[in-house]
Formats: structure tokens, C-alpha cells, sequence
């Protein structure tokens, strides 16, 4: 650590120190605890208000019926973090560094994936139908 960065530490430990300046240094102690505590908890219940797992299920069971530009265009209205949400929710590894647009393929190749991957299944089935016919 530089002795500059230190400084700058000390002189904000200073302005700490002189809101007790007539205060017992336990007495001090205690009651930055106590602030301290009441923010985290503030923090914790923030972090807690995330968003429930089901409530993309919908969202998700529709996007199993559409082609890769519907899906594309359905998944514009969400924001950023409910898109990374709703990879979570289909176990994809999605960035939140990456942009919007790139989260959006990101989950609508895995749909076009899996569509193909049916087609592909089932491919040996529709020729039997068409030579029947």
C-alpha cells in the first residue's frame, strides 16, 4: 500500500473519529456496530428481493413454440437482469457484462438448438410420411 492511499484512510478514520470526540471509545464501538448492522441488514433484505424462479416459466413454456426471430423479438420488453435471470432458469452461462442483444441469442439459439435437435430426431419419421403419401 502506498503511504498516499494511507493517508487518505486516515484522514477519513479522522472525520469518524471527531463525530465522537466526547464519546467513550467503547461507547463508540458500540454504536458503529450497531449502524453498521442495521445497514447490512438493509443490504441483506435488498439482495433478498430477487426475483422468484417461476416467474419467467410462462415466458420460458411459450418460447418453446416460436421460431428464433419471434423469440428474439418477445424477449426485447425484458431488462437486462431478467434476461440473465431467465438463462439461469434454462442453465445457460450468461455474462452480465455482455449486452442486451447478445443475451437475447443467446437464449433464442438455445431454443433454435433444441428445435433443430427435434427436427433432426424426428427426421427419419418425416420421410416415411412423405413416401406413404
Amino acid at each position: 500500500m502506498k503511504v498516499k492511499v494511507l493517508i487518505g484512510q486516515l484522514e477519513k478514520t479522522l472525520s469518524i473519529l471527531k463525530q465522537y470526540e466526547n464519546w467513550e471509545t467503547e461507547d463508540m464501538l458500540d454504536d458503529i456496530y450497531t449502524k453498521v448492522s442495521t445497514d447490512s441488514a438493509k443490504h441483506s433484505n435488498h439482495k433478498d428481493k430477487q426475483l422468484a424462479p417461476e416467474s419467467f416459466q410462462e415466458s420460458i413454456i411459450a418460447m418453446g413454440d416460436l421460431n428464433k426471430d419471434e423469440i428474439i423479438e418477445f424477449l426485447k420488453k425484458y431488462k437486462k437482469h431478467e434476461l440473465i435471470e431467465i438463462g439461469k432458469q434454462l442453465q445457460l452461462k450468461l455474462a452480465k457484462r455482455d449486452k442486451k442483444i447478445v443475451l437475447i441469442e443467446s437464449i433464442a439459439n438455445h431454443f433454435s438448438f433444441i428445435q433443430l435437435n427435434g427436427m433432426m430426431a424426428n427426421r427419419n419419421q418425416q420421410r416415411v410420411e412423405k413416401v406413404t403419401y
